[in-house]
């Protein structure tokens, strides 16, 4: 689970963003890596600036998709799509967004202990 501590700490891991985007066979590249990392960096310096955006997976979607997204577009170096797919990640992520069938997961501003259940299915 992405706690607020964890967003603040910045230790909220790339890795299990890219796990969640990306299945087992599918390959990740070094541009995808550094654009998820860059845009985790980004949100971290975002929430210690503003105390008003909680930090939860929810406001992380939400500053893809509002913010990182038309920073890309801006560059003068372009990151196109078959670079890195912002909108294929966002469409992966939104199950786990506010609404969606897992936001429970992410959004929890309460340490959920998944070692102390019995059985746990997560799958799609």
């Amino acid at each position: 689970m992405i706690t607020s501590s964890t967003w603040r700490s910045g230790k909220v891991s790339v890795r299990l963003l890219l796990t969640l985007w990306k299945s087992a066979d599918e390959h990740i590249t070094k541009t995808e890596a550094g654009e998820l990392g860059s845009a985790v960096n980004s949100y971290i310096e975002l929430i210690c600036a503003d105390h008003s955006v909680t930090p939860c997976f929810n406001t992380f979607y939400e500053y893809l998709r509002d913010v990182y997204r038309k920073d890309m577009e801006k560059r003068d170096i372009k990151v196109t799509l078959s670079d890195f797919n912002i909108n294929n990640l966002l469409t992966t992520l939104k199950q786990y967004y506010r609404g969606g069938r897992y936001d429970f997961l992410l959004n929890s501003d309460k340490n959920i202990d998944l070692l102390s259940k019995r059985f746990i299915v997560f799958g799609n």
